[in-house]
């Protein structure tokens, strides 16, 4: 019970930064997604369902201080948990610093052209946007920009974690064992 209470204020916290803190940085590092990088390590650490109910609670309170329609960073999470853990069960079995990269990227892609295309087409419905000021060049070098950032603090925790803990050790098995 300690330790889900821990999980759920760090969440809370990873979330708090995600809001405040990191939008007000310097330009690259301001494009890191702090939740969808806990996701994706999260993933590669723990269970599918608690990684899923943690991100319900930063999906509600990131809901909760955007602009947008409620829903829409719940649903952006969760669609990206499921086709990232499909990827992982799937094709990423191996839990190498490649496979955790592959799955950032495409964990980010997920995210983030979910968002934009819910955002495209509600927007569409008011006649607000248009798709071409809507997918321009800037929105792919973001995109981009988020890629590097996020696939960056990834690795780095990933080589911490990977040091303190024995998640992501080879396990060889000896014959006749």
């Amino acid at each position: 019970m300690f330790y889900q209470l821990l999980s759920i204020i760090f969440v809370c916290l990873i979330t708090i930064l995600q809001v405040s803190f990191v939008p007000v940085l310097p330009f690259p590092a301001s494009a890191i997604n702090l939740i969808i990088v806990s996701a994706v390590l999260g993933l590669f650490l723990y269970r599918f369902d608690k990684v899923l109910l943690y991100m319900l609670i930063a999906g509600f309170l990131l809901d909760i201080n955007s602009w947008y329609f409620f829903g829409l960073e719940i649903s952006a999470i969760f669609l990206t948990l499921f086709i990232t853990q499909f990827f992982l069960d799937k094709f990423f079995t191996n839990k190498s610093i490649y496979s955790i990269a592959v799955l950032m990227v495409i964990a980010t892609l997920i995210y983030e052209f979910y968002k934009s295309i819910v955002i495209f087409v509600a927007g569409a419905f008011s006649q607000q946007t248009t798709f071409t000021d809507f997918y321009s060049l800037v929105f792919f070098q973001n995109a981009a920009t988020e890629l590097a950032a996020n696939s960056v603090i990834l690795i780095i925790l990933f080589y911490t974690a990977n040091y303190f803990t024995n998640a992501f050790n080879s396990v060889f098995l000896k014959k006749g064992a």
